[in-house]
């Protein structure tokens, strides 16, 4: 388990995180100012979800600024490391390691592009792409009993959708989706999930549909 001081120079590396992506929202515009908030509100959380709850209480400072600023209730997401099952305290040490790269001191341009579609997809904004996206990527596989398994690693799912978008790096398929999807609003409603993964299939249909009309 990680210690204190681990989660805590975490925390510290995701309300930076978090600043930079505000600051980085404020001067841009449209699908990329809604992404660097979707991402700022992202590591906030991640933080809040290393911040130990001792009667709830959090200093006021940086932490709890950009919190108010995006609608983020710290309390919903502090926990107590010790009451957490195993595969949550697996989890929590994901986040902390994780927290490392998020800063992006350090990495390159194209990095740092990596790092930030890591976090966007391992949320609940993920699962709609990924949703949406199935029939570029799963192929069914059956074991012996004929249950469908799908023993795809994210690598080989990853690999599979940037070779149909004819992209480098998942942000550029993400880049791709935007501009013609809303995928940022309401990243935690049920009803928004099916929308956004039935507009990114509609997407496919008609592309796929356009180009056999033009072969």
């Amino acid at each position: 388990m990680a210690t204190s001081s681990e989660s805590y120079n975490a925390r510290r590396r995701y309300v930076r995180a978090a600043s930079s992506y505000l600051k980085k929202a404020g001067k841009t515009v449209g699908t990329a100012r809604e992404r660097y908030r979707y991402l700022a509100k992202d590591a906030i959380e991640k933080a809040a979800s290393l911040y130990e709850r001792k009667g709830n209480i959090v200093r006021k400072g940086e932490f709890t600024r950009l919190a108010d600023e995006l609608s983020v209730d710290l309390r919903e997401h502090m926990t107590s490391p010790q009451d957490l099952s195993k595969e949550q305290q697996v989890k929590r040490e994901r986040v902390i390691q994780e927290s490392k790269e998020v800063s992006g001191r350090g990495l390159s341009t194209q990095d740092r592009r990596d790092a930030e579609a890591r976090a966007i997809l391992s949320g609940p904004l993920g699962s709609r792409i990924y949703a949406g996206l199935v029939d570029v990527w799963s192929q069914p596989q059956f074991d012996e009993t004929g249950q469908l398994v799908n023993k795809k690693s994210t690598t080989e799912i990853n690999k599979a959708i940037m070779d149909y978008f004819g992209a480098s790096s998942m942000m550029d398929v993400i880049e791709q989706l935007e501009k013609r999807i809303d995928l940022y609003a309401d990243p935690e409603s049920l009803e928004k999930y099916d929308t956004v993964s039935l507009a990114i299939q509609d997407y496919l249909y008609t592309s796929m549909t356009v180009q056999q009309e033009q072969a």
